[in-house]
C-alpha cells in the first residue's frame, strides 16, 4: 500500500497518464499484474487511489502488494517519453551530448523526477501523434562499458509500453540510505507543465535506430561466458539486419511453379509473425529476392502481405521466422559467429532450463540463491515464479507426475522397496493421509501427542472391549507454523514425551508451510517418520490461496499421490479447523474432504443441540467421528475422554451393537485367540456371522494387512485352492493380552 507522501506526488499529474501497478518480487520497479502494458489495460489515478486507499475484497491482494507506480511510456498515456540519465556521475550527461550535440540543460521545463542516487534522473516529455509512427515499436539505449548509461524510454518490440517509476521506495532504499522516488526542485506538476519533445530530440532518438551494428565482440556477445548471442536476445535492428541478409539467399516467385510460391508464402509469413507487416515490406521491397519476383497480373509485395495478413490457411499460422532462415541455409547463408539461429519449438534449450531448475533443488535453504535464479529463470526463459515453483516440484517428485496411464504392474513397480504394509496403531491409524477437524481449543494438537506418545513408546489403545496395538517403536515428525518449538514441546510433555524417552525418534519443524513442499519432501525421504503430524493446515496453507478455492486441497492430494512413491509410506494426521458457529462442519470446500483418505471431525457433544447449533457448555469427553474412511469406516464414532489433571485417556464405542460390517467384523475378529487358517465359512461359522458368504469374502479382503493374512490353499475336503484367512500374530496377541488384563473395564491407558 503506497504511503500518503507518495501518493502526494500524483497530485496535479496529467490526466492523460496511464499507470502499472508495482511491487512484484517485492520491488518498485517490477510490475505485477499479467497484462499490465496491453493497449488499454493502462489504470487511471482514480483507479488507483481507490485500488490503494478502500480495495474491493478480491483487490486487497493488489492493495497490499503495491509499493510503487509506474507511468506507461507510449500511446497509452497520451505519447509519454522518458528521457532516463542512469550513469555514474556524468557519464549520461556526456553520452547524451555525444549522441544529440546538445546538452540536457537545453530540454525544455518538464517533469522530472530523481530516486536519490547521484547522477540519475528521468525526464517526462510528450511526443506529438504525428511522430508515433516514426518512433514505431522501439526504445532507444546507449551504453558505455556494456551498462546502459542513457535511455529513451518509449515502446517495446512487440508494441506495448513500459514504465516509468513516479512513486514508490526505490529496491535498493535502507534505513541509513534513505532512497525513493520523488520530484525534482521546481519540475513538479504544482510547478511546470507536461511539455512537448523538441524536434532535435526525436530525430537524434530516430537516428539511433539505424546506426549500423557495432563489430566489438562486447556489443556482440552479450549472452554471458563469450557465447553467441541467441536469436531471441537480439536487439530488433540486429534481427533486422540478419533477416535482409538472409532473404536473398531464399527461393522466390520467379516463374510459376507452385513449390516456390508455397515457399515464398512460408518466408512472408514467418517475416510476418516476427516483425508485423511494415517492417516485413521494409526488408523485402528493396531486396533483390523481391526484384526476381512475379506476383503476377495485377498483384504486388504489398498486397500479397495484406492477403497473407488474413490467411486462415494452417501452414500460414504455423509459419514462423525460422522458415526464412531454414530456405536461406539450403540456399547458402551461413549464420555469423556472433549469433545463434532461432530455435524451434522441439529445439527449445530445455536441458538449460532443467540446470537451472537442479540447482534451485540443491539449495532449498538458500534464500538469496533462490532469488537469483527465479531472476535468471525469468529473464532468460519468461518463467513465472509460480510457474517455475510447479516445475521445480515436478522435476523433483517427477515419478508420478504427469505420467501416462499405467499398468498394475507398473503401478506396482513405482512404490518403495522399504513401504510397511502394516498400520501406525493397528486398526485405528493406518498409513494414509488423514485430515483431523475440529474447534479452536477442543484439544486436536493434544489428541495428536497423546497418538505420537503411543506410537514412539509401543503403546496400545483399548477402545471398550478391543486393544489396538503398535507393531514396533516409530518415528514421528511434527511439522507446525502454529506454535513456536517451546509450546510444541510443553505440550509433548503433559502427554509422557521427553527427550529421555523420545531420542531420535521425534523431530519438530516450526515455521515450515506448503508454499514450498521440495524442504518437506526431502525430510519426508531422510527420516522416514511413521507419523507426520501437520499443525495446522490453515497456517501451513500456501499463501495467497483463499480457503474456499478448490486449490487449497492441492497439498493434501499431493501427500496423498506421492505417499509411498517419494518417501516411505507414512500416517499424516493434518488438523484443521471447524467453522466457528457449527462445530461439526470444517472449514473450507468440500475439496479438502475430496483430496483426505480419512477424513475425522473431534468435538465436543455439549456444544451441539438437537438442530446441530453450538450451545454453552463443555466436558471433557470428545467424539470422534469418522467422517470419511478408505478404510472402511466411515461412520465410526468413538467417545474420547481426557482426564487433565491426571493425564489419563479413556476410548469407548458408544453402543455395543455397531451397523459397520468391517468395524462389526474387527469386534468379533479381535476376541479370537488362535492363529489358525480357515476359509470365509469357517469364520463364518465360529464367529456367528449372518453374511452372505461372497459378501463376507469381500469384507475379509478388505481387512487384509492391517488385521488378517491371506493365502491360497488347497482344502482338504474339496481339493479346490481357495483363500483362507488368520489373525495376524499382533492381533492374536493382543486378544490375549486384553483379556487378561481386562480388570473392571475401565479401560484407561
Amino acid at each position: 500500500m503506497l504511503r500518503d507522501d507518495q501518493t502526494a506526488l500524483l497530485t496535479g499529474a496529467p490526466e492523460m497518464w496511464r499507470y502499472a501497478l508495482t511491487g512484484g518480487n517485492d520491488d518498485s520497479k517490477v510490475c505485477f499484474e499479467d497484462g499490465w502494458n496491453r493497449s488499454g489495460a493502462g489504470r487511471m489515478l482514480e483507479d488507483v487511489l481507490q485500488l490503494n486507499n478502500a480495495p474491493q475484497a478480491f483487490d486487497k491482494w493488489k492493495s497490499k502488494k503495491l509499493i510503487g507506480l509506474g507511468a506507461i511510456t507510449g500511446p497509452e498515456s497520451g505519447g509519454l517519453l522518458v528521457m532516463d540519465f542512469d550513469g555514474t556521475g556524468s557519464q549520461a550527461v556526456r553520452a547524451f551530448h555525444a549522441h544529440f550535440h546538445r546538452n540536457p540543460s537545453e530540454l525544455p521545463a518538464t517533469l522530472c523526477n530523481q530516486s536519490g542516487k547521484l547522477g540519475r534522473g528521468k525526464v517526462f516529455l510528450r511526443v506529438p501523434p504525428h511522430w508515433w509512427p516514426q518512433l514505431e515499436n522501439r526504445s532507444a539505449s546507449w551504453k558505455l562499458n556494456n551498462k546502459t548509461v542513457l535511455e529513451a524510454i518509449w515502446l517495446n518490440s512487440t508494441g506495448n509500453g513500459r514504465h516509468a517509476v513516479v512513486c514508490g521506495d526505490h529496491p535498493q532504499t535502507s534505513h541509513q540510505k534513505p532512497l525513493y522516488y520523488r520530484w525534482m526542485k521546481s519540475s513538479s506538476p504544482a510547478d511546470v507543465a507536461w511539455a512537448d519533445a523538441p524536434d532535435w530530440l526525436l530525430l537524434g532518438i530516430i537516428a539511433k535506430f539505424t546506426e549500423t551494428i557495432p563489430n566489438t565482440p562486447e556489443d556482440l556477445k552479450r549472452a554471458g561466458d563469450n557465447d553467441p548471442t541467441p536469436w531471441e536476445r537480439l536487439r530488433t535492428r540486429e534481427k533486422l539486419e540478419l533477416a535482409k541478409l538472409a532473404i536473398d539467399f531464399c527461393p522466390n516467385r520467379e516463374g510459376k511453379s507452385s513449390g516456390t510460391y508455397e515457399k515464398a508464402r512460408r518466408i512472408l509469413c514467418g517475416l510476418m509473425d516476427e516483425f508485423g507487416i511494415e517492417l516485413t515490406l521494409d526488408i523485402v521491397k528493396d531486396s533483390d529476392w523481391e526484384s526476381r519476383n512475379d506476383w503476377g497480373p495485377k498483384e504486388t509485395l504489398e498486397s500479397t502481405l495484406i492477403s497473407l495478413s488474413k490467411s486462415r490457411v494452417a501452414v500460414d499460422l504455423k509459419a514462423r521466422i525460422g522458415s526464412l532462415f531454414h530456405f536461406a541455409r539450403v540456399g547458402g547463408f551461413a549464420w555469423p559467429a556472433s549469433a545463434l539461429p532461432p530455435l524451434k519449438e522441439e529445439e527449445l534449450n530445455i536441458d538449460e532450463l532443467k540446470k537451472i531448475l537442479n540447482k534451485m533443488n540443491g539449495c532449498t535453504d538458500d534464500n538469496a540463491a533462490l532469488a537469483a535464479y527465479t531472476g535468471r529463470a525469468g529473464r532468460e526463459f519468461g518463467v513465472t515464479p509460480d510457474t517455475l515453483y510447479r516445475l521445480r516440484l515436478e522435476q523433483y517428485l517427477g515419478v508420478v507426475v504427469n505420467k501416462a496411464p499405467n499398468t498394475l504392474a507398473g503401478i506396482k513397480s513405482l512404490a518403495r522397496s522399504d513401504n510397511k504394509s502394516t498400520d501406525c496403531i493397528d486398526g485405528l491409524l493406518g498409513r494414509r493421509v488423514h485430515v483431523l477437524a475440529g474447534g479452536s481449543h477442543s484439544g486436536k494438537t493434544t489428541l495428536a501427542c497423546f497418538l505420537a506418545n503411543r506410537i514412539i513408546t509401543q503403546s496400545p489403545i483399548d477402545v471398550g472391549k478391543t486393544r489396538h496395538s503398535v507393531t514396533n517403536p516409530g518415528k514421528v515428525l511434527i511439522l507446525t507454523s502454529d506454535c513456536s518449538d517451546e509450546d510444541m514441546v510443553r505440550d509433548l510433555a503433559l502427554e509422557g514425551l521427553s527427550e529421555e524417552n523420545c531420542g531420535d525418534q521425534l523431530r519438530i519443524a516450526s515455521g515450515i508451510t506448503f508454499n514450498d513442499m521440495i524442504p518437506i519432501v526431502k525430510i519426508l525421504a531422510e527420516f522416514k517418520p511413521d507419523l507426520v503430524i501437520c499443525d495446522c493446515l490453515t497456517s501451513m496453507a500456501v499463501e495467497g490461496v483463499k480457503i474456499g478455492d478448490p486449490s487449497y486441497a492441492d497439498p493434501i492430494r499431493l501427500l496423498v499421490r506421492h505417499n509411498g512413491v517419494s518417501w516411505p509410506k507414512t500416517a499424516f494426521l493434518i488438523l484443521h479447523h471447524t467453522s466457528r458457529d457449527e462445530p461439526m462442519r470444517y472449514a473450507g470446500s468440500e475439496q479438502i474432504k475430496a483430496g483426505s483418505e480419512e477424513m475425522w471431525i473431534y468435538y465436543d457433544p455439549e456444544l451441539i443441540n438437537k438442530k446441530g447449533r453450538p450451545t454453552p457448555g463443555g466436558s471433557s469427553t470428545r467424539h470422534l467421528l469418522f467422517e470419511k474412511s478408505r478404510a472402511g469406516f466411515a461412520g465410526r464414532k468413538l467417545h474420547v475422554t481426557r482426564d487433565g489433571f491426571q493425564g489419563t485417556w479413556q476410548w469407548m464405542n458408544p453402543a455395543a451393537d455397531s451397523e459397520n460390517p468391517l468395524e462389526m467384523l474387527c469386534e468379533k475378529f479381535r476376541a479370537v485367540q488362535d492363529d489358525e487358517w480357515r476359509i470365509a465359512s469357517e469364520w463364518q461359522k465360529l464367529l456367528d456371522l449372518k453374511f452372505h458368504e461372497r459378501s463376507l469374502r469381500r469384507y475379509l479382503d478388505r481387512l487384509v494387512g492391517s488385521l488378517l493374512l491371506s493365502e491360497n490353499r488347497k482344502n482338504a475336503t474339496s481339493g479346490r485352492t481357495v483363500t483362507h484367512y488368520k489373525l495376524r500374530p499382533i492381533v492374536a496377541n493382543a486378544a490375549v493380552a486384553m483379556i487378561s488384563s481386562r480388570g473392571n473395564g475401565e479401560n484407561i491407558v
